[in-house]
């Protein structure tokens, strides 16, 4: 498992997360990641084509 990271919502999409908004990643497995939403729920999404950013890419940011 890669070492813990965040990643950034890009914008143009709409839904119960924030665009431009930065995520702790509390998991992840290379492919999938886990976030926890603006709702206080945790999540399950997709590096690319995530369905929770209406298809969009996800953004990673690595920590300085």
């Amino acid at each position: 498992m890669e070492k813990q990271f965040k990643v950034k919502a890009p914008e143009g999409f709409y839904g119960h997360l924030t665009p431009n908004k930065i995520y702790d990643v509390i998991w992840n497995d290379g492919v999938l990641f886990k976030i926890t939403d603006d709702e206080g729920s945790k999540i399950h999404c997709l590096f690319k084509k995530c369905a929770h950013i209406n298809g969009n890419n996800w953004i990673k940011v690595n920590p300085k």
